[in-house]
């Protein structure tokens, strides 16, 4: 146990050291510290222990912007501000304070760096910089899949022989996060480079695909489709997805045989009889229609906010929390709390119209505004299988979202789009 305390305690003294030399361009490189800290779940298993130890770290940034930029991270979306507001005055009414203000301060750390990315990003030097933190994620997610299968390090998935280490549940998002902005990496590499991540890539999608969890094989798979819809460049993503794919279909054999184990391990998923009202997710948002039919008072402000364990089920006990994050929002802030955070992704929504108004053609700007409408589109869609209380894959999204919106908002500034 005191070995392991003095390994966090050194990360956290880093990430202090680095905010002090750097300021708020540690924003950069924090996707590197949330991957360091997911990967401590392999070498201590209390999830509890770890969040409390990272968010409180996190927090520290987070206090900082507030109090530094004040007023430019309240304007930049003025209903993520009542929001956050809004949350935080609820869950002084859980049952379960510690638990509602923990998984609070996770959904703070993750999404304050949306703004904070928009405040602090503003050239293609600072892109880059986040470009190959993102990478460098990626070539530590994949090491650390390995070495965990291989040693049978962290949690084996769905009782098999299958190891991925820290990487639990959504977790394991943010590789197939960092796939969908390839797009937006690949450019501004040598053609070196360029080759190399993409193979690194498809070793990634295969481990993804290996571990048959859905939501991380449809991440870049809906990505890529959304990428088709928004670019200009067509031809360029078409030629990148039918390399990736042959890569994949030529590797095939060589785990073939894993796959079919993980199958079997997930037969419930790919069974013929697999029926979607047979699924927990759709189960517990019938559970909150249902609460709230007998519990009209509910529907305005909602009950026990991040705290829904043994409390949103009639009739029964479960450990089981609630997973969607619409559910969560909706059951533990109600109406009033939805149509908050509906209204916060519209006015980013809006906002990016207005900030990536007529962009020139086939640029890089055009590949990044694409950029931006996957990550916003995914993030809707990511909700639906949960992950709201995770900070990585998260963070990660809003803050290159962030980082889009400054760059070309300070080149707009600089007249270098005309």
């Amino acid at each position: 146990m005191e070995y392991k305390l003095i390994l966090y305690i050194i990360v956290s003294i880093i990430f202090i050291i680095a905010f002090i030399k750097i300021k708020y361009e540690l924003i950069l490189f924090l996707p590197l510290f949330y991957i360091i800290y997911d990967i401590f779940y392999i070498v201590y298993g209390d999830g509890a222990f770890i969040g409390s130890f990272r968010n409180g770290t996190l927090l520290i940034l987070s206090i900082a912007a507030m109090f530094y930029y004040k007023k430019k991270l309240v304007s930049f979306n003025w209903w993520l501000s009542i929001l956050l507001i809004y949350f935080f005055i609820l869950i002084h009414f859980s049952s379960n304070y510690i638990g509602s203000l923990n998984s609070y301060i996770n959904i703070l750390n993750s999404i304050i760096v949306l703004p904070l990315s928009y405040l602090v990003i503003k050239d293609i030097y600072q892109i880059k910089k986040l470009n190959i933190t993102l990478i460098n994620v990626l070539i530590i997610f994949i090491l650390t899949m390995i070495m965990s299968s291989y040693f049978h390090l962290g949690r084996g998935f769905y009782e098999s022989e299958f190891f991925i280490g820290g990487f639990e549940f959504s977790r394991l998002y943010t590789a197939p996060i960092i796939i969908i902005l390839l797009p937006a990496i690949l450019p501004l590499l040598k053609r070196s480079g360029r080759i190399s991540i993409i193979i690194i890539s498809t070793f990634v999608m295969i481990l993804l695909i290996v571990t048959l969890r859905r939501t991380a094989i449809i991440i870049p798979v809906l990505g890529y489709v959304l990428y088709f819809i928004f670019s200009d460049k067509k031809s360029k993503t078409t030629s990148t997805i039918l390399f990736v794919l042959v890569l994949i279909l030529v590797t095939f054999p060589l785990w073939d045989q894993i796959l079919q184990t993980r199958v079997f391990a997930r037969s419930n998923i790919v069974s013929p009889n697999y029926s979607i009202e047979h699924e927990a997710r759709f189960l517990e948002t019938q559970s909150i229609i249902d609460k709230f039919r007998l519990n009209k008072s509910m529907i305005p402000f909602g009950n026990e906010l991040f705290n829904s364990t043994g409390h949103y089920w009639i009739g029964k006990t479960t450990n089981r929390p609630l997973h969607v994050d619409y559910n969560i929002i909706l059951y533990g802030s109600g109406v009033t709390g939805l149509l908050i955070y509906i209204l916060f992704y519209m006015l980013l929504y809006k906002k990016s119209k207005k900030i990536m108004y007529s962009l020139p053609k086939k640029t890089y700007y055009t590949t990044l505004k694409s950029t931006f409408y996957v990550i916003y589109f995914i993030s809707i869609v990511v909700s639906f299988s949960g992950g709201m209380h995770s900070i990585t894959f998260r963070a990660i999204m809003f803050i290159y979202m962030g980082a889009i919106l400054g760059f070309i908002q300070n080149s707009k500034n600089r007249s270098e789009i005309r």
